[in-house]
């Protein structure tokens, strides 16, 4: 036994202590770079915490919801709302692919 009277289970008492604070920073910095990329913070924190590292580094893969993705993203140079249903089309439709009216091409006018 030694000096302070704990020998192993104080050590493996404080590494448990220490694991399990690792795993709840890991909740709370998923949530937080979920939130940052407009995702459920709530919903990441308890994923953190139940995957620990996982799950923040799935976080960090995370595509943004606030940014468009993709060729097709909507953007004023490539697309304009329809008159009737005020959705984006493209420039070059000639059909709104929402509410299927006649639209006219954005070079004719």
């Amino acid at each position: 036994m030694d000096s302070y009277g704990y020998g192993f289970a104080g050590l493996f008492s404080f590494m448990g202590l220490y694991a399990l604070l690792a795993w709840f920073a890991c909740g709370a910095m998923a949530s937080h770079v979920a939130s940052e990329k407009d995702r459920c913070g709530v919903c990441w924190f308890l994923w953190g915490v139940v995957f620990g590292p996982m799950a923040l580094l799935a976080t960090v893969g995370l595509p943004d919801k606030s940014k468009p993705r993709g060729v097709d993203a909507v953007s004023p140079k490539t697309h304009v709302l329809c008159p009737e249903c005020d959705e984006p089309v493209k420039n070059e439709a000639k059909v709104c692919k929402h509410c299927h009216s006649k639209l006219v091409p954005v070079s004719q006018q």
